[in-house]
């Protein structure tokens, strides 16, 4: 029987032992079906695994001791069966395979977690009660800037395999390329994988949805928490909005950098509608703006960089003759 990678080997490692990520579960599900032979050699891992006794404490084991754990295993299984007339015992030789495999793997990776019960990596969590004017650098080199009341967790040293983080609210990611340790944001019903890219995360304004925008490179966003999984590739120039609502995620060109400016500083109008304009400066300036009156008629060409939000408002008030009125964090336009 013809080997899968290594890296679907501890996949599949996780999955037995249910420490399996969403987004482990996934990438499994999608190789089970590839192939039929898939599914018999995880039949053979999956008998390896659940011949442990019944009684049996949980292991302990270290590098040495890894072979000895799964021979332990193979053995109590050929003692429940009966020994074929061949001296060779073929079904012995297959389950060898496996498991020198398999204690390959356990002392190259490190992956004895998998066995036995291990302290987990410490956690970082950082609040932004305001936007971070500096990025915070993660234990990869990676950077990652907050926006007002966003959260952010992750270790403090990522797995030789991966690296997770989660957010809450909205960040802009610059992430180290490594091939090898798949970049994963998650976000509770979704989830963003990168290799090395830049990209801003961020919830709408009226938290029904969430927009992975994409600035280089390429990511998979992907549904983690819902049945049927979805899942859309975007590249430079895209995004994908994901609707808590109909739990689906649609992909689209993105129409302009506005969305960057709580971090670049930079606000460019080119005949845009008023409603649009308001939209981006209480994205951008986490201000609330009233009016009464119907101003989609009316369109806005300025191009902003660090600018007052009261003097956007001053601005916008003389362009159009607007009554703007300010009181406290709302601006009321009559």
């Amino acid at each position: 029987m013809e080997k899968p990678d290594e890296k679907y080997i501890l996949l599949i490692t996780r999955v037995l032992a249910n420490e399996a990520s969403p987004e482990d579960h996934l990438e499994f599900d999608r190789w089970l079906a590839h192939d039929d032979k898939n599914a018999e050699m995880f039949a053979h891992y999956q008998a390896v695994w659940s011949v442990a006794p019944k009684a049996e404490s949980r292991l302990k084991v270290d590098k040495k001791s890894a072979w000895d754990v799964i021979n332990q295993r193979i053995d109590v299984e050929e003692a429940q069966i009966e020994r074929p007339v061949n001296p060779v015992r073929p079904r012995r030789r297959v389950l060898y395979a496996i498991a020198g495999l398999a204690s390959m793997l356990l002392i190259s990776y490190g992956i004895f977690s998998v066995f036995f019960s291990s302290q987990p990596a410490p956690m970082i969590e950082q609040f932004a009660e305001t936007k971070m004017n500096s990025p915070l650098l993660l234990p990869d080199e990676s950077q990652v800037t907050l926006n007002a009341g966003a959260f952010l967790s992750y270790p403090e040293q990522f797995l030789a395999n991966k690296r997770i983080v989660e957010l809450h609210g909205e960040g802009f990611f610059d992430v180290v390329h490594e091939v090898e340790r798949p970049f994963v944001v998650d976000l509770g019903s979704i989830a963003v994988k990168v290799l090395g890219t830049s990209f801003n995360i961020a919830q709408s304004a009226d938290h029904q949805n969430i927009i992975v925008s994409v600035i280089s490179g390429k990511v998979l966003v992907y549904s983690t928490q819902h049945e049927p999984r979805q899942q859309v590739i975007l590249s430079q120039g895209e995004r994908a909005v994901f609707d808590q609502n109909t739990l689906t995620i649609s992909r689209e060109h993105i129409p302009d950098y506005n969305f960057l400016a709580w971090k670049t500083g930079i606000l460019e109008f080119d005949n845009t509608p008023l409603p649009q304009v308001f939209e981006a400066l209480e994205n951008t300036y986490q201000v609330k703006i009233e009016t009464d009156h119907d101003l989609s008629s009316l369109k806005l060409k300025a191009y902003f960089e660090n600018e007052k939000p009261a003097d956007i408002f001053t601005t916008i008030s003389m362009l159009f003759s607007l009554d703007i009125e300010q009181k406290d964090n709302k601006y009321i336009i009559r």
